[in-house]
């Protein structure tokens, strides 16, 4: 972190020979370190001058948060709405590395009730905001996703066959909106809706999940 901190701070980079008297480590160290951030895009060496500058990567998880702190200020006036009027817990998601990360959420304030998820990674096959997502992906994704995988058998209700999947995705499609009827957890169902940035990319849902008794298809 000293290491990334001191890069941070020198636009025209720095040398090994600095950083080790600067941060008052062998320069041995400071070289394996280095090599480790550079294999991973957090460091890059200008190969004339040798000094070394913040890695690409870097900029790009700056701007993943950057994104994902706005999605959360945009939605969660909809988050707490819509928990408000259900008395039902709301979720905000995001698609990462075919997964739905929960990044927010509204709990409600029933006794009985779906509990907060956060930082929490899930399969998509298996719940509301997922299914969500997976409806509007491209088919070649789709097909990877389920061929990489796997379709991971959660309860009893869970999607595990492609073909069955692929049905409830094109009713998605249609509908507009994903159920989880008790896919992911024992007990809990869950409707998710899709997120599409500007270019009308889906990359993000919302959904509202309580006990099964509570959610009946007239509801």
């Amino acid at each position: 972190i000293e290491i990334l901190e001191a890069l941070a701070k020198r636009e025209n980079g720095i040398g090994i020979t600095q950083l080790s008297r600067e941060l008052d480590l062998p320069k041995s160290t400071i070289h394996q370190i280095l090599s480790t951030l550079k294999s991973v895009r957090f460091a890059e060496q200008n190969p004339e001058d040798r000094k070394y500058h913040l890695g690409l990567r870097i900029f790009e998880l700056g701007n993943i948060f950057q994104s994902q702190l706005q999605l959360r200020k945009i939605a969660y006036s909809y988050l707490y709405n819509i928990s408000g009027k259900t008395n039902e817990t709301t979720y905000l998601v995001v698609l990462k590395d075919n997964r739905t990360v929960y990044i927010d959420c509204v709990e409600s304030t029933a006794r009985l009730r779906a509990h907060p998820l956060f930082g929490i990674r899930v399969p998509l096959h298996c719940t509301g905001v997922g299914k969500a997502i997976m409806a509007f992906l491209p088919e070649q994704k789709i097909n990877e996703i389920i061929h990489e995988d796997g379709l991971e058998r959660f309860t009893e209700n869970t999607i595990t066959d492609p073909q069955i999947l692929k049905r409830e995705l094109k009713e998605i499609r249609k509908r507009g909106y994903a159920i989880d009827n008790m896919e992911h957890a024992e007990g809990i169902r869950c409707v998710g809706a899709p997120i599409r940035n500007h270019r009308k990319e889906v990359f993000a849902a919302i959904s509202v999940s309580g006990p099964s008794q509570r959610f009946d298809p007239p509801r």
